[in-house]
């Protein structure tokens, strides 16, 4: 699927042209030079990769398929037929500090690629290199301070960090439903820690692109970070038992986090959720930053059949800062996806454009949005459902259609707080239905396509401040509750409305 990234005025369809100012979609992304200043800020102690880099020996493994002067200089010539075994033979060889070099060129690969500690696996690019997997097998970290980086792998495969001290740079994966996750982080009785992608991609997998999880205890990740990270189309074609719940990037499965970064990643097309969390109580989640990322037209499998759905999924424990979300099912989207309170979230600056629902908080509390955007919201640009001690602070409403506040309901509105019923949402139960109590909300709405703009139902020690752009003697309904005050709210009665502000919108071609 093609994409183009423009800055044009938000009431711009999607599907128009491109104005002649177009910014390119290279150019919203991270610059090389960025990419490594936040690598670099983000890693701690670096004795230990001190020591992996010291070695200064390579041994070069030849493809098949290379030319003749790369087979020249290689120690070790594949024939094509198994060529794992001249790969690991190479590492096997290795002194500490030492690193393989692949040449340009496809090995076919039946087996697993373990290097030892303080080793490196490199290919010449993954422009140049792949690795063609055949059914079993894939790169595997199993020893402390080894890095993989520059290549390809397409086929039957996953790479599996199981190890303390990992880098994986450069790493492009195309590979099928057969495995999990494309990347794998597995803690299973044990912390793993410092773990780092940069650059990496995982275009058209079967199953998740980036996939954290584990067993037994402790099952904890800790400092693991993600820069410039890619996941397209990840699960679209998926048909195993598990894979109606494929997202590009799950963050936490069955595992414990202390400690994520995921710095100007990018989640397209994936068959749920472009970003997630699972928020199982039983989960512990911290430290979980999201910076300058994007995740549009997630929910492939159909916005009416996703229960998450969304640009992002987090349950507890985040912060996201200048993110952004284009036509998902949900924007931005606190669910436990269960019974599972959630609860110290926090979003800075974050914009959706074009999803059912902009931004969602579905059972939870003492979370913080600041200064949000919901543009055009087909349905409703924020729901705060079963929610105490939340702070909305500056969030800009601008263009929602509106919807219905219960499934049958006469009230349609552009703003919920209220609870959700299972009639309103297939696969709420009743686990979300419940009111808004003891919060601040603060908000700015115009362009909204319903008479009723803000609607509350049942809320309790609730305060509503900020402007309403609309003529409607209904732009903000109050139904049942107590000590709900709105007196704040200023409505302009169709006074000008302000001139749409430049943002950035994908154009599908």
């Amino acid at each position: 699927m093609g994409l183009m990234l423009c800055m044009v005025a938000a009431t711009m369809p999607a599907g128009a042209a491109a104005e002649p100012d177009a910014t390119p979609i290279e150019d919203l992304r991270l610059t090389d030079e960025q990419v490594w200043e936040h690598v670099n800020n983000l890693r701690t102690d670096s004795s230990g990769w001190a020591a992996a880099e010291a070695g200064t020996m390579t041994l070069v493994v030849a493809a098949y398929d290379a030319d003749d002067a790369a087979k020249a200089q290689a120690e070790y010539v594949c024939d094509g037929v198994n060529d794992h075994a001249e790969i690991q033979a190479a590492l096997k060889a290795l002194p500490a500090g030492g690193t393989v070099l692949l040449t340009p060129g496809t090995f076919n690969v039946a087996g697993n690629l373990q290097p030892g500690a303080y080793t490196t696996l490199k290919g010449s690019g993954d422009d140049a290199t792949t690795l063609k997997f055949a059914g079993v097998g894939g790169p595997r970290v199993r020893s402390p301070y080894v890095t993989f980086a520059d290549f390809t792998i397409v086929g039957t495969a996953d790479l599996l960090v199981a190890e303390d001290h990992a880098r994986v740079h450069n790493v492009t994966m195309t590979v099928d439903n057969s495995r999990v996750g494309a990347f794998y982080v597995w803690a299973a009785n044990k912390v793993v820690e410092d773990v780092e992608f940069v650059n990496c991609r995982a275009i058209d997998c079967g199953r998740y692109g980036f996939l954290n999880s584990g067993e037994g205890d402790p099952n904890l990740i800790t400092n693991v970070r993600y820069v410039n990270c890619e996941a397209i189309n990840c699960g679209r074609d998926s048909y195993v038992s598990t894979g109606p719940w494929v997202t590009g990037f799950d963050i936490v499965e069955k595992n414990n986090i202390d400690g994520a970064w995921i710095i100007g990643c990018y989640a397209e097309g994936n068959q749920e959720s472009g970003f997630h969390l699972e928020g199982f109580s039983y989960l512990s989640i911290k430290n979980v930053f999201f910076k300058d990322c994007v995740s549009i037209n997630n929910a492939a499998k159909g916005k009416d059949k996703c229960m998450f759905g969304a640009g992002f999924t987090t349950p507890k424990g985040c912060t996201l800062e200048n993110c952004y979300s284009y036509n998902n099912k949900h924007g931005f989207l606190v669910s436990g996806g269960s019974i599972s309170k959630c609860y110290d979230i926090t979003m800075k600056n974050c914009t959706d454009d074009a999803s059912w629902y902009g931004f969602m908080f579905r059972h939870g509390y003492d979370s913080t949005f600041v200064d949000c955007v919901s543009n055009d919201a087909e349905r409703q640009g924020i729901v705060l459902s079963k929610a105490w001690n939340l702070n909305v602070d500056n969030f800009t409403l601008n263009g929602a259609a509106g919807y219905p506040l219960h499934a049958g309901s006469p009230t349609v509105t552009a703003a919920k707080f209220a609870g959700t019923k299972t009639a309103d949402d297939p696969f709420a139960g009743g686990m979300w239905h419940g009111p808004v109590t003891d919060s601040v909300i603060d908000i700015n709405a115009q362009n909204c396509g319903s008479e009723t703009v803000l609607c509350l139902e049942n809320a309790q020690r609730v305060t509503v401040t900020g402007t309403i752009d609309s003529s409607s003697p209904d732009a903000v309904k109050v139904i049942g509750g107590s000590d709900v005050d709105t007196s704040g709210v200023a409505t302009l009665n169709g006074a000008a409305e302000p001139q749409p502000t430049p943002i950035v919108i994908p154009l599908i071609d």
